[in-house]
């Protein structure tokens, strides 16, 4: 999940989250796709970005490039979230 630490969604999902705020921080682009990639790794089964992150997420474009070419859009509910698998292609894990 990438969000700001007080969206609504870090508090009130129901299922077991991993939030990875880099919208609060100046972090290096690479060191976030470091991080993400480790959370792929079988910790998070699935990266959530609210639509509250997504202008955020666009100013960070090789974060978002990352993003957009190695895990599989589930779904984009323009006003809600995108949901993206994060099982990589070719990584073993089930796509």
């Amino acid at each position: 999940l990438i969000a700001p630490k007080d969206d609504e969604i870090v508090t009130q999902t129901g299922f077991r989250t991993v939030t990875f705020r880099h919208a609060d921080e100046a972090k290096d682009a690479d060191q976030a796709i470091s991080d993400l990639r480790g959370l792929s790794t079988g910790l998070a089964d699935f990266l959530v970005i609210p639509a509250s992150s997504r202008e955020w997420l666009l100013g960070h474009p090789s974060l978002n490039r990352h993003i957009e070419t190695s895990y599989r859009l589930v779904t984009d509910q323009r006003n809600v979230c995108r949901i993206y698998n994060l099982a990589l292609e070719g990584s073993g894990r089930p796509v």
